[in-house]
């Protein structure tokens, strides 16, 4: 879902210029230097601490303005004449894609315990081929999502030493960043998805794994709340918010979301309260929404560069906006999930 500061920043960048005509920006005008008076307002990648904003009812003094992803504002930014566009604005968009996602290495698994197999046993063949192809010895663990980080980072150690990789937790380092920036690998466990996305923007984590991963092509492996966090934001998690984050937008590692654990409705069950399918549905009822992958348990999504395939034991469903779902079954090329709209 898009970043709803930028709705803020535009609002304001709006108000101004019909206040004064005057305050507008003209051709070539320094970008920084027009948005100096709204230095106070957070970063488009950050929502400011409450609920996000979603579109009003039209008036002819507020006409509606729709929650603008930082492309969507970027493209606003240039029809106003700022020349000097953000670095990742569409004019450099082309080039930017070419040197980075080709490096991307993504492993996103829809849960670590599938029934009928070991801890991460349905992913032990994806793992071992994803971190031996970049010659990986050493995995920085993220176990943000639960509480107890020790017993989580134990829990996770066996089965890497196991297949031969040593493990720490980043909870152990002296300065997180320092840790992301010299990681060979980055593994960010499961468990409640607003914890994990809350710590991660507390540790000022984002950036950082995602310019380690997208443009230093560092592997990524995600797991239920990490898969989560891989997406464009956490909007379609099963978790309950126990905690707020300052944001729902995630790291962004592909342009859509996903729903770890995606479970079909049983049609012998009595239960009558809404279905995965359902709530996803409702997702969709707002404007701008990305395709959700209904990752079942054993699934998993891997991504090398611009391309895309469902591995594990099960398959997967899509939900696109004003589309019937689509089944995939393990083995599919999904590649063209990763080409953003």
């Amino acid at each position: 879902m898009a970043a709803c500061s930028s709705d803020v920043i535009f609002r304001s960048l709006h108000s101004t210029a019909v206040a004064k005509e005057g305050d507008a920006a003209k051709p070539g005008q320094n970008i920084t230097t027009f948005l100096k008076p709204f230095s106070h307002l957070p970063h488009s990648n950050i929502h400011p601490p409450h609920p996000p904003t979603f579109p009003r009812k039209s008036s002819s003094r507020n006409p509606p303005i729709k929650c603008l992803s930082n492309k969507k504002l970027q493209r606003r930014l240039l029809d106003l004449g700022l020349d000097d566009a953000p670095p990742n604005s569409p004019k450099q968009e082309s080039s930017l894609e070419k040197h980075t996602f080709q490096k991307r290495s993504l492993l996103l698994i829809s849960s670590s315990k599938v029934h009928g197999h070991e801890f991460l046993g349905h992913a032990v063949d994806d793992i071992n081929s994803l971190l031996k192809t970049a010659n990986v010895k050493k995995v920085l663990f993220v176990p943000y999502a639960l509480d107890n980080h020790d017993d989580y980072t134990a829990r996770v150690t066996k089965p890497f030493s196991q297949w031969g990789f040593s493990l720490e937790g980043i909870h152990k380092a002296k300065d997180p960043i320092t840790a992301v920036n010299e990681a060979e690998a980055i593994f960010i466990g499961g468990g409640n998805t607003f914890r994990l996305l809350k710590t991660l923007y507390e540790n000022n984590l984002i950036e950082p794994i995602k310019r380690r991963v997208l443009k230093e092509g560092v592997p990524y492996i995600g797991s239920s709340a990490g898969t989560n966090v891989a997406t464009v934001n956490i909007c379609t998690t099963n978790d309950m918010p126990i905690v707020y984050p300052p944001s729902f937008s995630a790291l962004g590692l592909i342009p859509i979301n996903i729903n770890p654990h995606y479970l079909d409705p049983d049609p012998a069950s009595t239960h009558k309260g809404e279905t995965r399918e359902e709530r996803i549905q409702q997702y969709h009822e707002l404007p701008d929404t990305p395709p959700v992958l209904g990752l079942r348990e054993g699934c998993i999504l891997k991504v090398t560069g611009n391309k895309a395939v469902l591995t594990g034991v099960i398959g997967a469903r899509l939900f696109t906006a004003g589309k019937k779902p689509q089944e995939f079954a393990v083995g599919t090329d999904v590649s063209f999930l990763l080409k953003e709209n």
